[in-house]
């Protein structure tokens, strides 16, 4: 599997990713963008071939992938044609020193004020804004999808299933808050 996780980093070839084994239809598709230790950076489309952010994806939540099929190469086409349009892509810089992946992504969306959606290993989801974080324990501003502010909530590092940000539902509650 980390191999096709390399070809798509290196050939920019389009891949699916499947990590919910109770909703198989529910994937990601996208390009790899860093392969890290524990996990990977997807750069995400949605199924318009739209920019969709970036989601982090443990190895050990993954059970499927898939990569040139059909649908893949005609995905292909409409993204390659949203990326000449000038679409925006994401920058991502990681620290060389930790090759942590969810370590990586909290921290560079702390550094930069960036809104995020985190999935924690007992199926819940929380959005907002990294506060603090001590390598262990994070304090995240959080938000509803409606923009209210829900007050301050503080998760454990290991309790990290999945990061996701930049994707429409950060964005739209960003322009709310």
């Amino acid at each position: 599997m980390i191999n096709c996780f390399e070809e798509s980093k290196l050939k920019q070839i389009l891949i699916s990713i499947f990590d919910d084994k109770d909703n198989v239809e529910d994937y990601h598709i996208g390009f790899v963008i860093e392969i890290f230790e524990n996990s990977i950076l997807i750069q995400t489309y949605d199924a318009y071939g739209n920019n969709d952010g970036l989601v982090l994806i443990r190895f050990i939540d993954i059970f499927k992938v898939e990569k040139e099929t059909e649908y893949h190469k005609k995905m292909l086409s409409i993204i390659t044609n949203q990326i000449r349009s000038n679409e925006k892509q994401f920058d991502f810089i990681i620290d060389k020193k930790d090759n942590d992946g969810i370590h990586n992504v909290i921290v560079h969306c702390k550094n930069n004020n960036i809104l995020l959606t985190i999935k924690l290993i007992y199926a819940y989801y929380i959005t907002g804004f990294i506060f603090q974080y001590d390598n262990q324990i994070l304090q995240i501003k959080t938000y509803s999808k409606y923009g209210k502010y829900l007050g301050d909530t503080f998760i454990k590092f290991e309790d990290i299933m999945g990061i996701a940000y930049g994707r429409q539902e950060e964005i739209f509650t960003n322009k709310l808050i």
